[in-house]
């Protein structure tokens, strides 16, 4: 029996064959987790690292134009997303997004404020000077795209409400978050 290629695997994927996918998926199965062993950092998710070089293996599958072979394009698309998303993961722009805690740990750490009195009081002043910093360092346009972001609001939706662009919404949080990490 003759074996399938990779691109003929691509092409069946294409025609809506889900067996394509998972064939192709074992195939490059380890060259992923080999890949993504060998730039895992500490401080990145293994698993988020491993995710990246499957969606690198899809986008090699949906835009595989068969000008060269198959394996060589996969392996180039799969690095390629992998190391852009290790790269993003050390940006500036995500710093604060990296550092952050999970919201188990805050209820753990509020949990722990609340029994201790002192602590408690400590926790109220930094929010306190927080607040002040913010009124003091931060025009009113700043504060009302920080109040809205911390509500939740999507950069298009504090767009929407601030009559702006969402580019300025992201611009006007970069400045934020610069001025906060000073």
């Amino acid at each position: 029996m003759k074996s399938i290629t990779d691109e003929e695997l691509v092409v069946s994927y294409r025609a809506g064959e889900v067996d394509a996918f998972n064939e192709l998926h074992k195939r490059y199965k380890n060259a992923i987790l080999s890949y993504a062993h060998s730039v895992y950092c500490i401080g990145a998710d293994l698993e988020d690292v491993i995710q990246e070089g499957m969606l690198g293996l899809l986008n090699a599958i949906n835009y595989y134009n068969g000008k060269s072979s198959f394996k060589n394009y996969a392996f180039l698309c799969i690095k390629t997303s992998i190391i852009k998303a290790v790269t993003r993961s050390f940006s500036n722009k995500d710093l604060p997004l990296n550092s952050t805690v999970s919201i188990n740990d805050c209820e753990t750490e509020i949990n722990r404020i609340s029994e201790n009195p002192e602590d408690e009081i400590i926790f109220k002043e930094k929010i306190d000077a927080i607040k002040l910093r913010v009124k003091q360092e931060f025009s009113s346009f700043e504060q009302e795209v920080l109040n809205l972001f911390l509500q939740g609001y999507s950069y298009a939706e504090i767009a929407k409400k601030l009559n702006c662009t969402a580019k300025q919404c992201d611009n006007v949080l970069q400045k934020i978050k610069k001025k906060l990490s000073n």
